[in-house]
């Protein structure tokens, strides 16, 4: 019996983003695709809690990459935006949640999209700012005005005399927001924007009274490990900050790591306590995730019954080798192979993930010259040995 008459590989998109909420022509892969694993379903048990509540607060998502990280962030905000067809995908008992048919303000950020140039401050504020434009009547314009106003007159208004009729004409407070306005009509931004963020922080709180707003913020750890080290230690000084607003306003923070917040080098033990203390929800997609991740969406068994009599077959050359039930979540994943693949998520983090390596070493990829497994024997296990060849690039690099 070969490999590939038990089981099948169906094609998927190994990457999912946060972007892809803005693609109609996603939305539906990426609500089908979903797979409520344990450590999903105590992820939105929790997370759904909490954004009951009055004030908000702020959370952090870990897992290597390739574990579903953004696809977690891509389906909560189709719930908050209301997608109907996400709330009949949740299990019933979370379906039921008072949260939903509650009206959001989301702002998502694609962090991987910014360079090491950006502070995470003005990227973060930036996108509140321009999502709380879309929503608000009276948006605060969170930059500093004073200089926005002089580099706008400076630089901006010579260019674009002609569709700015009458601005100069305007008082403070509104050409201040006719500046900011045209700004974002603009394909790019021409002005680096300056931000006070006690000021910014004020403006909002002002602003929003009881409007509920969620912060998603994707690599969030790729993006910091970017920066060197005064800009690093600037980022997460601003992650403290808005921790702490967080608490004071209907303001929701979730962010997505690859590394745990000791890897992320933050410093000083105080530094990390005081990031722990101001996120208080942590969530981490273990090795049992992946299990049920391979499941659910990368393989599809075909004989349970042959499936079975395999199993009965490894129990009695390797007695407590593997449970009958993980075995069959699993195959023909070895349950070591799970288990490298979380101890050495540091190493492959930035390489391709345990979608991909599913994928391409059972599938097989011509590209990469990978043959595949599905026309061998049934009984030979995707084992740890070919995490090696696999990253044997990223290998050679270190």
């Amino acid at each position: 019996m070969k490999l590939g008459d038990l089981i099948e590989v169906p094609p998927i998109r190994t990457v999912i983003q946060l972007a892809d909420t803005d693609r109609a022509e996603l939305q539906e892969e990426l609500l089908d695709r979903f797979v409520f694993t344990q450590d999903i379903h105590h992820l939105f048990e929790r997370l759904l809690h909490a954004l009951e509540g009055e004030h908000g607060l702020g959370a952090f998502l870990r897992g290597h990459y390739g574990s579903g990280k953004s696809h977690c962030l891509a389906f909560l905000h189709q719930l908050l935006a209301g997608n109907e067809r996400a709330w009949r995908r949740l299990p019933s008992e979370l379906a039921a949640s008072p949260v939903r048919g509650q009206r959001w303000i989301l702002v998502s950020v694609p962090l991987f999209a910014y360079s090491a140039d950006h502070t995470l401050e003005e990227v973060v504020l930036q996108a509140l700012e321009d999502e709380l434009a879309r929503h608000l009547p009276q948006a605060p314009v969170l930059a500093e005005g004073t200089r926005l106003l002089e580099n706008f007159r400076t630089y901006v208004l010579p260019i674009y005399r002609s569709r700015l009729a009458g601005f100069e004409d305007l008082g403070p407070e509104a050409a201040l927001r006719r500046a900011r306005e045209f700004l974002r009509s603009l394909p790019d931004n021409p002005l680096r924007l300056n931000y006070d963020r006690r000021q910014a922080m004020q403006l909002l709180a002002d602003s929003l009274g009881s409007t509920r707003v969620v912060l998603l913020l994707d690599e969030l750890s790729e993006f910091l490990r970017s920066k060197d080290a005064t800009a690093h230690r600037e980022d997460v000084r601003f992650l403290q900050f808005l921790g702490e607003w967080s608490d004071k306003l209907p303001l929701w923070i979730l962010a997505t790591l690859q590394h745990s917040l000791e890897e992320l080098g933050y410093g000083e033990e105080s530094s990390a306590l005081r990031i722990r203390e101001r996120y208080p929800l942590r969530f981490h997609l273990s090795t049992r995730h992946l299990g049920d991740l391979i499941s659910g969406r990368l393989i599809r068994h075909k004989d349970e019954p042959a499936l079975i009599q395999l199993w009965k077959d490894f129990e009695r050359l390797y007695p407590g080798l593997v449970s009958q039930a993980d075995f069959l979540r699993t195959y023909p994943v070895h349950p070591a192979t799970l288990e490298m693949l979380e101890q050495l998520t540091p190493l492959f983090s930035r390489q391709r993930g345990l979608v991909d390596f599913v994928q391409a070493q059972l599938a097989g990829d011509p590209l990469r010259g990978l043959p595949g497994m599905l026309d061998g024997p049934a009984d030979l296990l995707l084992t740890p040995e070919r995490l090696f060849d696999h990253f044997r690039e990223r290998l050679a690099d270190r």
